[in-house]
């Protein structure tokens, strides 16, 4: 028995990583298609929210002063802006302009066409599939 819930273990994690680099291809497709190089193209769509630069690299696994250079290029094209936390002034928080918005709207629609897992299944199932993420997911 213990055979066969390390077997299922296993064929969970080949698929989600498969899954995982799937997504990741189709998020730096659509982003291409928006000028944006991969980097660009994962910042953008992780800032649902302003976030930390820390925050940032910790998403790439690296220093915080490595994704300086990055959020530059993204503020330069006035797709970010660099902010304080109200907490701590000394923490710089990274957030969407307006067109920054609009581009990670974009890239995301593209990502969805490009390659959306649920578009195979049905809305029940969704649910289901969102619910058990949820179930998963430690942050």
């Amino acid at each position: 028995m213990e055979t066969q819930s390390a077997d299922t273990g296993a064929q969970i994690i080949r698929r989600l990583l498969n899954l995982m680099g799937r997504i990741h291809h189709a998020l730096v497709r659509s982003g291409a298609n928006h000028g944006l190089s991969p980097a660009q193209a994962v910042t953008l769509w992780s800032l649902e929210e302003p976030q930390a630069m820390k925050d940032i690299a910790n998403l790439f696994g690296c220093d915080p002063s490595n994704v300086t250079g990055l959020v530059d290029r993204l503020e330069s094209q006035d797709l970010v802006r660099r902010t304080s936390a109200a907490a701590d002034r000394r923490v710089k928080l990274i957030e969407l302009t307006e067109e920054g918005a609009k581009i990670r709207r974009a890239v995301e629609d593209g990502m969805e066409k490009g390659l959306c897992p649920s578009t195979e299944l049905s809305l029940e199932d969704q649910q289901q599939l969102l619910g058990l993420l949820q179930k998963i997911q430690h942050d």
